[in-house]
């Protein structure tokens, strides 16, 4: 059994999840398992912005502004969801959560295999 988070887009949430995650592993019941986003470009990005509860202070974090920059300097989509699952490899899986950009799923597994 497992719990789903939202996507890790801000610095704050990455370390809320590295703390909690030792107390989710071998001794739990259940395990947490982040959520990874995979925009297409900045405009998908500020789409899963307005999804979370604590914009305000999502949107002025120093990590959620570093993809945001990612974006807007024309970086791929596939290379940014490659570094956002490199990133969550200490966990238990990830749950990928392509809106609007399946292709974006399909050329990850591909470049995976």
């Amino acid at each position: 059994d497992g719990v789903i988070t939202q996507p890790l887009l801000s610095s704050y949430a990455l370390e809320t999840m590295r703390t909690s995650y030792p107390s989710s592993s071998q001794d739990s019941p259940f395990r947490l398992v982040p959520g990874l986003a995979l925009p297409k470009n900045e405009s998908d990005l500020l789409f899963w912005l307005t999804l979370l509860l604590n914009q305000m202070e999502v949107k002025d974090d120093e990590l959620f502004q570093s993809h945001v920059q990612y974006f807007r300097e024309g970086g791929s989509p596939l290379e940014w969801a490659r570094n956002q699952r490199d990133l969550l490899e200490q966990f238990h899986g990830v749950h990928y959560m392509p809106v609007r950009n399946i292709k974006g799923l399909l050329d990850l597994q591909n470049a995976s295999s």
